[in-house]
């Protein structure tokens, strides 16, 4: 183990000379000036000589230093000091060090109050209860544009229900407002359990609706205009997504009888949510599968929308085949007709 000699200038250990065993006073005289780097690379030798000496000289030169400055009370934590330690002028005071009772710091209250995830929860009766950031329903307003903007901004399933049951009167309320009140509805399922969607045909705001949609389909047909493909298309998917509700049913017939008329100007993603929802709501009526579905298939036009869906449209590439599939499957006399699987 080589020689060690402790230097009480820069109380710091260093390690004697490697030929005549005695320390090099002159150059330990100017380590005050020097910073650590350069005390370091003055004698590159004691590195690879003493490595393990140096380690212990630094130990136990931290541990003096720590302990004229520790706190006398073994109850008190410290905090930290003021500013920091590094580039410390020589003879500069060492600022005060802050404390706090550890005592003190555990008979603090609990909070009642915190927030996780963007969600608030209030502490009431010894559990965290989460606070609903749910505004009141607003009055249905009777400018059309206003009105869209309150169903989209309605939020859940049950909540939109709720404010149909007033919107649907209101005198603002168009066929534009009842197609977007569907397709929400098809945005916000999964904010329905299965005892909500049990409970769903019960909702009085379900059943204005789907009275005042039937409504205003008879009015276009008296009219001898048309939904267009983009409407039709819409409110046959969501008939086709809540088809375990029976109220939805009473539109199923007249929607289809509307996008019989707008096949020719559907495009091939309209299409094949059109074939999909064939498939699902099959059962309602033989209307889909013996007159809409035709029309859609014909020419070997679905052909044509299969190979562009699937190099373009993955999503609705995939409704076509489900489509497809569950018809072919359920209807045996249609595999003449719908395409195999590729």
């Amino acid at each position: 183990m080589p020689t060690v000699t402790w230097c009480e200038e820069t109380s710091m250990a260093f390690p004697a000379t490697h030929r005549s065993g005695s320390t090099n006073r002159a150059a330990i005289q100017k380590l005050p000036a020097m910073g650590l780097g350069q005390r370091l690379r003055l004698h590159p030798r004691w590195l690879g000589a003493s490595f393990a000496a140096l380690v212990l000289a630094a130990g136990s030169s931290i541990a003096r230093r720590w302990a004229s400055t520790a706190p006398a009370s073994p109850s008190r934590a410290f905090v930290g000091l003021g500013t920091g330690t590094q580039g410390r002028a020589a003879g500069a005071k060492t600022p005060q060090a802050a404390y706090f009772i550890t005592e003190e710091e555990l008979q603090r209250e609990p909070p009642i109050k915190k927030k996780r995830r963007k969600r608030v929860y209030l502490r009431e009766d010894g559990e965290w209860k989460l606070i609903s950031k749910e505004q009141p329903l607003p009055t249905p307003s009777e400018d059309p544009s206003k009105l869209l903007l309150q169903i989209d901004e309605s939020g859940k399933a049950l909540r939109l229900l709720e404010f149909l049951e007033n919107a649907v009167h209101s005198p603002a309320f168009e066929m534009k407002h009842a197609v977007r009140a569907l397709d929400t509805l098809v945005v916000q399922r999964p904010s329905l359990n299965e005892e909500d969607l049990a409970r769903l045909g019960d909702q009085p705001g379900l059943g204005a609706l789907v009275e005042r949609t039937k409504a205003f389909l008879q009015q276009i047909e008296d009219e001898d205009g048309g939904l267009g493909p983009r409407w039709s298309t819409l409110l046959l998917h969501a008939l086709a997504v809540y088809q375990d509700v029976p109220v939805l049913h009473r539109l199923v017939v007249p929607v289809a009888e509307e996008a019989a008329q707008a096949v020719p100007d559907m495009n091939n993603k309209q299409l094949a949510r059109c074939v999909w929802a064939i498939g699902e709501l099959r059962h309602v009526s033989r209307l889909l599968q013996d007159n809409l579905l035709p029309l859609m298939v014909q020419n070997s036009r679905i052909l044509g929308v299969r190979a562009y869906l699937k190099a373009k449209a993955p999503f609705e590439y995939s409704l076509l085949r489900r489509g497809l599939f569950k018809l072919r499957r359920d209807v045996p006399y249609l595999r003449e007709f719908l395409p195999g699987p590729e």
